[in-house]
This record gives C-alpha cells, sequence and structure tokens, in this order.
C-alpha cells in the first residue's frame, strides 16, 4: 500500500491543503506586482504538496524525502525576502533545527530496515501490534512516524 487510507489521515491532508490554499490566495494578492511572485507561488505549491505526501505516506522512504522536500520548501519560502533580517534569522534556526530531525528520521529508516526489513509503515504497526513477534517492538514503529 502506498498511502494510508484512514480517515484521521486524510483529514490531517485536507487541513494542509486547506491552509495551503488560504496561504496562496493571501499570498497571490500581497505580492501582487512583484516579479518574483510566480517563484514564490512555485514554492509554495512544492511545499504543500510535499506536506500532504507525508502525511499520507505508507512508505517511511517516501515519508523521509517529503519531509526533506517540505523542509527545503520552507526554508525558501522564509528566504524569500533576504532583506528581511527576523525571516532569515528564523530560516537559519529552522534549517539547523530541520537538519537534527532529518537525521532522527534518517536513523529510523535504518532502524527499520535492519529489524523489520520493510519501510512500510502499516506492516511495521502489525508486527508492533503482534504479540507474537519478537523482532519489533512498538518503539520502532514510534520511531517510524517521527515528523
Amino acid at each position: 500500500m502506498l498511502v494510508t487510507t484512514d480517515a484521521f489521515t486524510w483529514l490531517a491532508a485536507a487541513l494542509i491543503a486547506g491552509l495551503a490554499t488560504v496561504t496562496g490566495r493571501f499570498a497571490f494578492r500581497a505580492l501582487a506586482g512583484d516579479p518574483r511572485r510566480p517563484a514564490f507561488m512555485r514554492a509554495l505549491v512544492v511545499t504543500s504538496v510535499c506536506a500532504v505526501a507525508t502525511v499520507i505516506a505508507d512508505n517511511m522512504l517516501v515519508v523521509t524525502l517529503a519531509w526533506l522536500g517540505t523542509s527545503l520548501g520552507l526554508d525558501r519560502l522564509l528566504r524569500f525576502h533576504p532583506e528581511r533580517r527576523a525571516a532569515v534569522l528564523a530560516a537559519h534556526q529552522k534549517f539547523a533545527v530541520s537538519r537534527l530531525g532529518d537525521l532522527c528520521l534518517i536513523a529510523a529508516l535504518v532502524v527499520a530496515w535492519r529489524e523489520a526489513g520493510t519501510w512500510s509503515i502499516s506492516t511495521l504497526i502489525v508486527r508492533a501490534t503482534d504479540r507474537k513477534s519478537t523482532r519489533l517492538n512498538s518503539s520502532h514503529v514510534a520511531l517510524s512516524r517521527m515528523p
């Protein structure tokens, strides 16, 4: 299975899409006349698609790639006006913290593969809840869903 099909996941995806739509409409008006508006809108769309993919993916490798895409997209959006010192400072801080999150997610990928031989989140959850399975416990599943 490539995507998670539960109602909570789709609700979260709809909320992300709704927030992206509202942000996009605001930005489109606020950046009227700015020659870089198309670049901002592209970055917003890519970031939003990656955020939705992070939520709905059932594969840890896809989640990791989407997470990285979301992170890099947010960095690009924060640095859209490089003359704004506060935005650049926020981008630097977010970038540093995000790299720590990236390392943790990559560690979870390695642990999942070594312990279970799969990156399927649904398979990891099934194995973790199966009392007969001794190779995988709930701490491994917790690592698999780290944002």
